[in-house]
């Protein structure tokens, strides 16, 4: 017979998401105190493009990230995140009228019926500084034993020595996020302000977007109660944040070899995830002894006992292990990285939180991202009894609940750290100024050759048609009109007279007809007052390929 309390067990035992997660408040700006004491700084990161970069340059830009992390000693942690998430609804918020406005009706309506396959994508860096035990120093306690104890028994003295240990702890961690900051300042790092910051914890624990930006920063204190806004379910193989299926995937063995960009395929992988890479330094003396106990293990454990219970047993006839030789021998290159190469090790581990409305799909995505990892011969993990603990370890601060950890060399966590973009980065689609979604390069290339520009003219073959042309001579009337912006750098825009007559003077002798006819139209455009229909960077490019300008041979970050 089931008895009453085993049946409301699992109602009882249950507590509020707020009680599983370590953030407490803000204690400056951008400094997130934990119920630990730990302190927090995050940045979002812009990325680099890595497209038009050599391996050697990619090489380059992870050995910054390599002297970031020497930076970093055993009180820190950091947290690597990026996130995959399909873009919102377009929204239209023209002022044209006519054929105008229709042709942006239907572009917008287009891409709301390709939105699923349409992803934001965006990093972030966390750093969380561990400070040690708060309070009187041991020594303190042997010179002055009745000062001490005085201290620690007095409410005010209790609360004066905490205070000073939490400002000095905040500029020590000031002083490493500044560090870090300059070491990764080609990656584009930006620190999150309070409001920045509270966003970015509801996106790492509401899984429902619109859930996620719902609720602005209310209060400095009690983060945890106001970052979680869905109930978590725990199921067999899943969990239920609100109304989406999350499943979390944990790195149980890393590639094999390690080289820049090397998650690359994982970035790749179709539906909505956040992938965390924690990294902390582990100390020279315990890396080391834990290294000789394991090689000293293994080297016994690499000839039986049995082979010394015969005294005349020869060392050819004894039965060796080669396995076991053979770890000793890599623990022994350990050991050489570590007191010859100068290298260090720390504890690292990479989560996959995938998010879906179906199962299946979700299944799917879960089989791409093993497949990303076995590619490299690394292995993901599925997790099932530990997913709870899985997916509590990607918010900063509960570290305690992070149970994969593995020790890797400060270059193999530079490799795998999240630094390049992926080709979905590459070019932005903009209505009137404001940020919309993100394709690839191939693709800007088609909606060049397809979409308006700047509202005063279109461009290449599309203006000698009729339809376009109606369109042009209403887009010229209406100053008002704008319509979709497509370009790989939105601030490389002109809008300026002097930029396309400099153009025309530098093209003159090598334009072909048509392309100089159609140069013209706009800087008559230009002229009347408007804004000029073709940006500078499009007569750069046509003077490197009619030899009038250099040619790059490399694009830098």
């Amino acid at each position: 017979m089931v008895k009453l309390r085993d049946i409301v067990r699992g109602y009882r035992d249950a507590a509020g998401v707020n009680s599983l997660l370590a953030l407490w408040g803000f204690v400056d700006d951008g400094v997130v105190l934990t119920k630990a004491g730990h302190l927090v700084i995050a940045w979002r990161v812009r990325g680099v493009d890595f497209e038009g970069l050599t391996h050697a340059q990619r090489a380059s830009l992870t050995h910054r990230m390599e002297a970031a992390l020497r930076l970093l000693d055993e009180h820190c942690r950091l947290y690597q995140y990026f996130f995959k998430q399909n873009i919102p609804t377009i929204e239209l918020h023209s002022q044209a009228t006519g054929v105008a406005r229709d042709a942006i009706e239907r572009r917008a309506e287009y891409l709301n019926e390709r939105r699923k396959s349409l992803y934001d994508l965006s990093f972030y860096y966390v750093l969380v500084y561990e400070p040690p035990a708060l309070g009187w120093p041991r020594r303190e306690w042997y010179r002055r034993p009745s000062d001490a104890c005085r201290s620690w028994l007095s409410m005010r003295g209790t609360t004066c020595i905490l205070e000073a240990e939490l400002d000095r702890s905040i500029q020590t961690v000031r002083e490493k996020a500044r560090t870090v900051e300059i070491q990764l300042s080609e990656y584009g790092l930006d620190r999150l302000g309070k409001a920045d910051a509270f966003r970015f914890f509801r996106r790492l624990v509401n899984a429902n977007p619109i859930v996620a930006e719902a609720a602005p920063l209310v209060s400095d204190a009690f983060l945890d109660y106001f970052v979680a806004d869905t109930a978590v379910e725990c199921h067999r193989d899943h969990l239920m944040v609100g109304d989406r299926v999350v499943k979390a995937l944990s790195m149980k063995e890393p590639p094999s070899r390690t080289f820049a960009y090397v998650l690359g395929d994982l970035q790749r992988v179709p539906g909505e995830f956040v992938a965390c890479l924690e990294w902390q330094r582990v100390s020279n003396d315990r890396m080391r002894r834990e290294l000789r106990v394991r090689r000293r293990h293994f080297f016994n454990k690499r000839v039986s006992l049995v082979n010394y219970v015969a005294p005349e047993t020869k060392p050819e006839e004894m039965l060796v292990d080669d396995s076991a030789t053979a770890s000793m021998n890599q623990l022994g290159d350990a050991l050489t990285e570590l007191e010859v190469n100068g290298h260090f090790f720390g504890l690292c581990s990479l989560t996959v939180v995938l998010r879906g409305d179906d199962v299946r799909q979700l299944q799917q995505a879960t089989a791409e991202a093993m497949k990303a990892m076995a590619a490299h011969d690394g292995c993901f993990f599925e997790e099932t009894y530990n997913l709870l603990n899985a997916w509590l370890a990607t918010v900063p601060g509960n570290g305690a609940h992070n149970l994969r950890r593995l020790a890797l060399l400060e270059t193999n966590a530079a490799d795998l750290s999240f630094i390049f973009g992926s080709t979905k980065a590459n070019a932005i689609v903009s209505i009137y100024g404001k940020k919309r979604w993100r394709c690839s390069r191939r693709r800007t290339k088609r909606l060049m050759r397809s979409t308006f520009t700047c509202g005063t003219s279109v461009t290449r073959s599309f203006s000698e048609r009729p339809e376009w042309k109606e369109l042009s001579d209403q887009l010229r009337g209406d100053s008002r009109a704008e319509v979709c912006a497509v370009h790989r750098h939105p601030g490389s825009w002109t809008q300026l007279p002097e930029a396309g007559d400099a153009a025309r003077r530098s093209l003159s002798r090598g334009r072909p007809r048509a392309a100089r006819r159609r140069h013209d139209q706009s800087v008559r455009l230009a002229a009347d007052g408007r804004a000029s229909a073709f940006p500078a960077c499009v007569h750069e490019g046509a003077a490197r390929r009619c030899g009038r300008l250099p040619r790059e041979r490399s694009r830098g970050p």
